[in-house]
């Protein structure tokens, strides 16, 4: 989850100066870690079982997204997109 955790934020980055729309720029932002993502998958699965694991990822993807929006939103508070 860390690595995952690493490359979000470094995705986050990337993205927060970006005027396209915040849904899917947080769709981009937590897709942009597939490597991390599976080898946090894979993690659970072995802890957990699959079915678990497979809905604590899909929960955490969506609370991923969640923040990202809202970090988004504060970043253009700050520094509003262009018209």
């Amino acid at each position: 989850m860390e690595a995952f955790d690493q490359c979000y934020l470094q995705q986050l980055e990337v993205f927060k100066t970006s005027c396209e729309s915040a849904d899917q720029l947080a769709i981009a932002i937590v897709n942009g870690c597939p490597n991390e993502m599976a080898d946090f998958r894979s993690a659970a699965i072995r802890t957990f079982g699959l079915d678990k694991a497979n809905q604590f990822g899909t929960q955490y993807s969506q609370k991923r997204q969640e923040q990202a929006i809202a970090s988004l939103m504060r970043a253009r508070l700050k520094n509003p997109c262009p018209h």
